[in-house]
């Protein structure tokens, strides 16, 4: 049982590294970049292929423990399919970066009327 409990360990890492991790950092990424640029963060279709990219990965890691004579196979398509995952998250969320950044209409608009005064 020793050896049991050692794989379960080993797979709540990678679940928390690959899987936990990798969706908040895009999560962050996606709605801090989009918010700072004024546009409003919005999870579209390709967002969510990442987002699900990213947990497959995680999937693969962990399944990874547990089918013998497969343990490199299943990381190397894991580390493939969380980096694919970046990949759709760049293709997704550059343009919205990408744009102008748009004004604040709250200050902006208030500085000029109390400018105006």
């Amino acid at each position: 049982m020793p050896l049991a409990g050692a794989v379960a360990d080993m797979a709540s890492i990678h679940v928390m590294t690959a899987g936990a991790i990798g969706t908040g950092l895009i999560g962050l990424i996606s709605w801090t970049g989009l918010a700072a640029n004024r546009h409003v963060p919005a999870v579209g279709p390709v967002m969510v292929a990442a987002y699900v990219l990213v947990t497959l990965a995680a999937a693969l890691r962990v399944a990874a423990l547990f089918v013998p004579g497969e343990f490199a196979n299943l990381v190397l398509a894991s580390a493939a399919v969380w980096a694919l995952a970046f990949v759709v998250f760049l293709i997704a969320y550059l343009p919205g970066v990408m744009l102008p950044r748009r004004p604040r209409l709250d200050l902006d608009q208030g500085a000029s009327r109390d400018a105006g005064q």
